[in-house]
């Protein structure tokens, strides 16, 4: 883990993960993931070698995941600089990754998701799952205390309460109504954690 790949290594270390998980398997996906991860994680690689091995496993991967898909991959994680060696690096990824999906928050101890009409509990189990699923390849995101402590450095990171605007009102599916009796357009920013018929 300290240091190095040769690119011959790392084909090595892929034939013998296609060796010991079948096809379509979690144990092949986290091997295809692995070795994204080394040659993003600023290993010095000949390109002619790194294409080499990426047109290698797009052949034999099983998830019919092209040169091209594997090749932006590497490109994504160099760019985003995750080398998977400190939690706040992989709990800002996280971060990313989630709030593509809607603004994500933490407050009075539960995190929480924006889903277009009102802000909805995400639990921690499936905060963990996520870091599993997405970064369990990296070093630092192996062990379940891993998990743990990202998830408790995202909490950190997005502690802030679901209103930024605390306004009287009621959250009904076809918008927000407030005690003037105006509609708005759902917002985070009136914090409801609810939508009423």
């Amino acid at each position: 883990e300290d240091r190095e790949w040769t690119p011959d290594e790392l084909k090595t270390y892929w034939r013998g993960q296609l060796a010991r998980h079948e096809p379509g398997t979690q144990g092949r996906r986290e091997a295809v993931n692995y070795v994204v991860a080394r040659l993003a994680g600023g290993q010095q690689v000949d390109p002619l070698d790194e294409d080499g091995l990426l047109h290698f496993m797009s052949k034999t991967n099983s998830f019919n995941m092209s040169y091209a898909a594997l090749k932006t991959a590497v490109a994504t994680q160099r760019q985003a600089g995750i080398n998977g060696t400190d939690h706040t690096q992989i709990a800002k990824a996280l971060r990313a990754e989630l709030e593509a999906v809607g603004d994500v928050r933490y407050w009075e101890g539960s995190f929480w998701q924006w889903g277009g009409s009102h802000w909805t509990p995400l639990s921690e189990g499936t905060l963990r799952r996520h870091v599993q699923d997405s970064f369990g390849h990296l070093p630092l995101a192996k062990r379940a205390s891993d998990h743990t402590a990202i998830a408790k450095v995202l909490a950190d990171q997005l502690m802030r309460p679901l209103a930024d605007e605390p306004t009287i009102g009621v959250n009904f599916a076809n918008g927000f109504l407030t005690s003037d009796l105006v509609l708005h357009l759902h917002h985070p920013k009136f914090g409801a954690a609810y939508t009423l018929p």
